[in-house]
């Protein structure tokens, strides 16, 4: 047959050996490329689940509560003197290990959210007015979160439903987002919120005013139990 058609023959058969050998090698019982594969596609797939989500619970998932108890001035600036919590909220991270932290926006109308960088969900901390809330605060033993928000124009009736409104949350920080859950509401046609602080674990008080410009003799006081 001559020499180089035999030599041509063998490197045909050793080139077959060797793409055999390697589709063997794919195919092999420990499977390592395959997880390679499916762990990336898995990941991904995670990461598309999670990637932009928007939590978020309406006016319906929290029970309405009344305000009441009426305190001093005195009382309520002594709350807040004492006032502390074993966890924070700010814009960069949670001061205790959680994870989270807070994202504002206003553009006409203000929306803040706690995020999770970690899966990159959102949760919107509720408020009917255009202008946002004014605060969040942490209860002291750091199981109850509280968010209000408020209204205090003679044509708040044109807009909205009530003046004033009051939020809580029960939250677990370990646990992320998921161990945020909604609670109470405090809903208000009569005052405007100035400022709340907490009393104790499952108590905060409220400053509230019903003139729109008020005047120091106008601020009332109460308690809410949560």
């Amino acid at each position: 047959m001559g020499l180089l058609p035999t030599l041509i023959r063998i490197g045909y058969i050793l080139l077959l050996t060797l793409s055999l050998i390697g589709c063997g090698q794919s195919d092999s019982s420990d499977g390592s490329k395959h997880v390679v594969s499916d762990t990336v596609t898995r990941s991904n797939k995670e990461r598309r689940i999670y990637s932009d989500s928007l939590l978020s619970f309406d006016d319906a998932s929290f029970f309405g509560i009344p305000i009441k108890g009426a305190i001093s001035e005195n009382d309520f600036q002594r709350y807040k003197a004492n006032y502390r919590s074993k966890c924070a909220f700010n814009s960069a991270q949670m001061d205790v290990g959680s994870n989270l932290y807070i994202i504002s926006n206003c553009n006409e109308i203000c929306e803040t959210y706690l995020a999770e960088p970690a899966t990159n969900k959102k949760l919107f901390l509720p408020s009917n007015f255009d202008q946002g809330i004014i605060n969040l605060l942490p209860s002291p033993d750091c199981k109850r979160l509280i968010v209000f928000s408020s209204y205090d124009m003679p044509s708040y009736g044109d807009f909205y439903d009530h003046r004033s409104e009051l939020y809580s949350f029960t939250i677990k920080i370990e646990q992320g987002l998921d161990g945020v859950k909604p609670a109470s509401k405090v809903f208000s046609r009569k005052w405007s919120m100035a400022d709340v602080t907490w009393v104790d674990d499952s108590t905060v008080a409220v400053k509230v005013y019903s003139n729109t410009q008020p005047a120091d003799k106008d601020y009332k006081y109460y308690l809410v139990e949560l």
